[in-house]
């Protein structure tokens, strides 16, 4: 059986076993004995042949007592053996419960546990191995990603992904220096998970077209694939940090605007970020958060003029921004519709205000 392979068990019936075996062979010694020694003193009694007939037959009980108690072993192993036969037997228990049995299951132990620890050391070397291997790979991912952020890219618009897994695309000025400032536009519902569409429509079109080249800014337009600027606002901040520090942009300079779902973007990073951005501009966007969220920050919001719902989520709001003294104004562009109303990126004067916040 498999507990009689186990030193411990063997032990235990091994100590027993002893226990039992001087128990069986003391006891009927010590009854032998005591009865002898009956038996002389009614030898040496006053009325000898009484005596000796009275303990004759009790020496010979405890005879048949002392043998029936040094044969119990024999009794145990031969019950033992008929209920269960073969090695299934509890009897074969205790015949391998010897102290060469339990030696033997003690070394082959032994040699188990040696051979365990030496194959989790060897595991553990491994894994050691594997996580080194993992920590280099990714510092030489993060080595290459950044050696690619520090080089100053050629003047116009390229696309990149950043180390959050944002795509984006950047436009440098005809003079890229330090100390410029950084304007962030988040695209409409319409662009979303599609960096190509986004050249066709709005802000990035114009960067595209060079409308910014004579500006000192960097210009950001990140797309959201999963179509939810509150969702990926945290990648959006991480993005900043890293052109921050890739181009030494003055922060006193960080402008956000945005269009329509990047219009409600806007005024989400506003909110979410306060503080942070030197000015905001949402277009066709509705303010998301009360009115003292947007203090202390120079505000412009754009709707068109055939975008009612848009006027009357700003007019509201914005009036409480200014009556808690805030900085908003609130602009209805005339004969603008909700795709139109994106012309006001052209204006030159709009991109002056926002690098001079």
């Amino acid at each position: 059986m498999d507990y009689c392979n186990t030193s411990g068990i063997l032990t235990t019936l091994y100590v027993i076993k002893t226990v039992l075996t001087i128990l069986f062979i003391v006891v009927p010694i010590i009854i032998v004995i005591n009865a002898i020694i009956r038996l002389a003193h009614a030898i040496t009694g006053s009325n000898p042949e009484e005596d000796i007939k009275k303990n004759t037959t009790q020496l010979f009980k405890n005879l048949v007592a002392a043998l029936l108690i040094y044969l119990c072993p024999t009794f145990i192993t031969f019950i033992l053996g008929y209920v269960e036969n073969g090695e299934n037997a509890m009897n074969y228990c205790m015949q391998e419960a010897t102290i060469e049995r339990i030696r033997e299951l003690k070394a082959k132990e032994e040699e188990a546990r040696q051979e365990e620890a030496a194959n989790q050391a060897k595991d553990n070397q491994s894994q050691v191995k594997d996580k080194k291997e993992s920590e280099k790979a990714e510092q030489e991912e993060i080595s290459k990603f950044r050696e690619k952020q520090n080089k100053v890219g050629e003047p116009g618009m390229n696309s990149y992904t950043s180390s959050e897994g944002l795509q984006y695309w950047e436009f440098l000025p005809d003079n890229p220096k330090s100390g410029m400032a950084l304007i962030i536009f988040l695209h409409g519902s319409g662009e979303c998970g599609n960096m190509n569409s986004m050249l066709n429509v709005s802000f990035p079109k114009f960067m595209n077209e060079g409308y910014y080249k004579n500006y000192n800014a960097v210009f950001l337009a990140p797309n959201t694939a999963q179509c939810n600027w509150g969702k990926d606002a945290s990648k959006v901040k991480a993005l900043i940090d890293e052109k921050v520090k890739q181009y030494n942009i003055d922060k006193r300079h960080i402008i956000i605007t945005g269009h329509s779902l990047g219009g409600n973007g806007t005024w989400n990073m506003v909110n979410q970020y306060p503080g942070f951005f030197s000015a905001a501009v949402p277009v066709s966007g509705c303010p998301n958060a009360s009115a003292d969220r947007y203090l202390n920050i120079p505000i412009r919001s754009y709707v068109g003029s055939a975008e009612s719902s848009y006027q009357s989520c700003n007019a509201g709001k914005i009036e409480q921004i200014n009556n808690q003294g805030g900085k908003a104004e609130y602009i209805v562009v005339p004969n603008a519709t909700h795709s139109s109303v994106v012309n006001v990126y052209k204006e030159d004067e709009l991109i002056k205000w926002m690098l001079s916040q």
